[in-house]
């Protein structure tokens, strides 16, 4: 169903001590709807028991069916990390779409990704130096705002491995922040794949503001059963577990000597990915980290 202003969504907030900030905000970026935000840090409080390296993480869930089974899995998850880490219990409160959207503008800044990339929200201006890429996304109700770690490992990796003339593909595009910045980057043909309607409406609006009239085909659906020629490059920023299912396709779309960019991985989850990769085909070549969060590199197999 597509969301729209009128609908209800459930404001989870958590107040969290150093220790159990990175399990909270992994849970909370896992269920949440476009991942979680780390709204504020926060000093000792007196009778909470936090310290000083505390935060106040949110996440968001629709008001439905799908939205009470996550929040009951929230909740579970949440009781067992208090059993390991204090923190009080998670906070609730209804909101509408338009609410939330307006919290996302509070907490996006200005972004810079590296010395060539700079991600600067639709609503500000800015006169940047050394004439950087520019990349100006309004996320709506999609993620990708380029502040998530994940995000930020994938611009980095794009600015590796997009060439001009690349053919790229984007799977779970988002906000459309990997589409655009890999046809700044010098992409010829970038294909952006979301199932979501809202991402794929947000996707749209950010090619029209990042001035973007061709060379990106934005399309509404899967991978499975799209007839796509084998690309350069492969950016896939989704779950683990849509990963590893998607594994053999992502490895048929992929030229030989190409490059698949995976990540939205845990730690705990790379491993998983890197076995479904190689069992599809694909061989390591790169891994990267940030703040608990992985990207994996990888390319077709030469056999013997």
């Amino acid at each position: 169903m597509t969301r729209t202003s009128q609908t209800r969504w459930l404001e989870i907030s958590v107040r969290t001590s150093g220790s159990a900030t990175r399990a909270v905000a992994a849970l909370l970026d896992r269920y949440g709807e476009g991942g979680s935000v780390t709204e504020v840090a926060i000093g000792p409080t007196a009778g909470t028991g936090l310290d000083a390296s505390g935060a106040l993480i949110k996440a968001f869930l629709p008001v439905n069916g799908a939205g009470r089974i996550r929040r009951r899995a929230v909740e579970t998850a949440l009781a067992r990390i208090r059993r390991r880490h204090f923190h009080p219990p998670p906070a609730f409160r209804l909101l509408r779409a338009s609410d939330w959207a307006d919290g996302w503008k509070k907490d996006f800044k200005i972004v810079r990704v590296s010395s060539r990339l700079l991600i600067v929200p639709a609503w500000k201006n800015v006169t940047p130096e050394n004439k950087p890429i520019v990349i100006r996304i309004d996320p709506g109700l999609a993620f990708g705002t380029g502040l998530h770690p994940t995000t930020r490992l994938c611009l980095k990796a794009l600015e590796g491995v997009v060439r001009r003339g690349s053919r790229v593909l984007d799977v779970g595009t988002g906000s459309g922040i990997l589409a655009i910045a890999a046809r700044k980057l010098g992409a010829q043909r970038v294909i952006a794949l979301d199932t979501d309607p809202e991402a794929v409406a947000a996707a749209r609006r950010n090619f029209k503001l990042n001035g973007i009239q061709s060379g990106v085909s934005l399309r509404l659906g899967g991978l499975s059963r799209r007839r796509i020629s084998r690309m350069d490059v492969i950016a896939v920023n989704i779950l683990s577990r849509t990963i590893r299912t998607l594994a053999a396709e992502l490895a048929g779309h992929l030229r030989p000597g190409g490059i698949l960019i995976a990540a939205g991985l845990l730690e705990a989850q790379s491993g998983e990915v890197s076995a479904a990769l190689r069992a599809a085909g694909l061989k390591m070549i790169g891994r990267r980290h940030r703040q608990g969060w992985v990207l994996l590199l990888a390319t077709p197999r030469r056999d013997p």
